[in-house]
This record gives C-alpha cells, structure tokens and sequence, in this order.
C-alpha cells in the first residue's frame, strides 16, 4: 500500500461589489525528513492567494504550472466513469 495524505484548507468569499477572493493551503501530512533531501521536509504543496471577477482570475502564490493547469487528455473526459487513470 502507498499513501499520500494531503489536508486541504479553503477559504473564500465575495465582497458586496461581486469580487470573489480566497485562499487554498494544501499540506502534505506524511512527509518524511530525509536528511540528504532538503526539500522532504517541506509540507506545503499548494499555497496561493486569487482574486476573481468578470474579467477572469489573479493567483498569487504557489500553485501548479499551467501546463498542469490547463490539459485535457482522455483522464480528463473519462474521470467519472473510472475508464482512464
């Protein structure tokens, strides 16, 4: 068995003027130090601030490239149906 266990945390709102704002923290919960690896320490996957309205979306942190972002491959259409991992 392998796990990888992630704890995620959201917030988000909308001001009166319709302007959506938040924030997304995503912590690995079982990192492993290794002492020859400085970066198997690190907790912190995703963490990043955005602000969105009509004219699209500002994040601001640390997050996925857009070439994660934006693919669509045949995981993206059968996800739901379980046909392709």
């Amino acid at each position: 068995f392998q796990n990888d266990t992630e704890i995620h945390v959201t917030l988000q709102g909308t001001a009166d003027n319709g302007l959506t704002y938040g924030a997304k923290i995503e912590l690995e919960a079982d990192v492993t130090a290794d002492p020859d690896d400085p970066r198997s320490n690190n907790n912190a996957d995703k963490t990043y601030l955005f602000l969105e309205s009509g004219f699209g979306r500002l994040e601001l942190g640390n997050n996925a490239g857009v070439e994660h972002l934006l693919k669509v491959d045949a995981s993206t259409i059968a996800r739901a149906t379980g046909g392709a991992d």
